[in-house]
């Protein structure tokens, strides 16, 4: 075999190991893509699990309120894949501050918690009715 063709032959080695290279660190990055995207939407979808719960929190608060205005909450109800805690503040005139935090937990470790403060006021005919509402998301466990 003369000179030529091994330096061609040489060439085209380094090429084919600069292509496998290069390709790998497209699939690497590729796949470092995917994870943190499907990380992200792991981290939402347990968000949304936990501002959930504590939406029952102030739902529940708004119905055992409408029945007795002495209540002031419950803590870590169950429900689900987590739980609740809703505290109830008497404020002037039947109205009511209720501050949920949901927790969304999966074998004691904490996935999600958001919070929902809702101000509420019982009505003279019966039931409760909401005057402001805010979600607080990803709250400290």
């Amino acid at each position: 075999m003369n000179v030529r063709g091994r330096q061609e032959r040489g060439a085209a080695l380094v090429l084919a190991l600069l292509l496998i290279i290069i390709l790998g660190i497209g699939a690497a990055a590729s796949w470092r893509h995917m994870h943190v995207t499907l990380k992200r939407g792991e981290t939402v979808a347990n968000d949304e699990a936990a501002l959930q719960l504590a939406d029952a929190g102030v739902n529940r608060a708004a119905a055992m309120l409408s029945a007795d205005p002495a209540y002031r909450g419950e803590e870590r109800t169950p429900l689900g894949d987590g739980f609740y805690t809703v505290t109830v503040r008497p404020l002037a005139d039947g109205r009511y501050v209720a501050e949920a935090r949901g927790t969304l937990e999966d074998g004691g470790v904490v996935r999600g918690a958001c919070g929902v403060t809702a101000e509420l006021a019982r009505l003279p005919e019966g039931g409760v009715r909401v005057l402001r509402w805010t979600e607080q998301r990803r709250v400290d466990p």
